[in-house]
C-alpha cells in the first residue's frame, strides 16, 4: 500500500486516482496535521460495502436460526409471554403487530 502527503495527492490526483483504479491497491494520503485517510476506486469500495452487508444478514440469520420458530425468539426477547403480545403496539412491523 502507497502512502503519500496531501500536498502529493493535491498536485497528482488525476494520476493517483488511475493508479488507484488500476492497480486495485488503495493509498494512504497523508495531512500536515497526522491524521490520515485511504483513496481506493469505487469498484473496491462497493465490494468491500457488499461483503459488509452480507456478513451482517449472515450474523442476523445465523443468530436466528438459533430459535426454532419465531415466537421462541419473541418470547427470548420478552415480546411475548404465554402466547400473548406484552409491547405496546407503536411499532409498524407486520409479524409483530399484524
Amino acid at each position: 500500500m502507497n502512502a503519500i502527503t496531501i500536498n502529493q495527492a493535491k498536485q497528482r490526483l488525476d494520476t493517483l486516482m488511475e493508479q488507484v483504479i488500476s492497480d486495485v491497491e488503495p493509498t494512504i494520503i497523508c495531512s500536515d496535521k497526522g491524521e490520515k485517510a485511504v483513496l481506493i476506486s469505487l469498484d473496491e469500495f462497493n465490494s468491500w460495502q457488499e461483503t459488509l452487508n452480507t456478513m451482517k444478514k449472515t450474523d442476523a440469520e445465523e443468530e436466528l436460526t438459533e430459535y426454532e420458530d419465531v415466537n421462541d425468539f419473541y418470547r427470548e426477547m420478552d415480546i411475548i409471554k404465554d402466547n400473548k403480545l406484552i409491547v405496546e403496539r407503536t411499532g409498524s412491523h407486520p409479524d409483530l403487530f399484524g
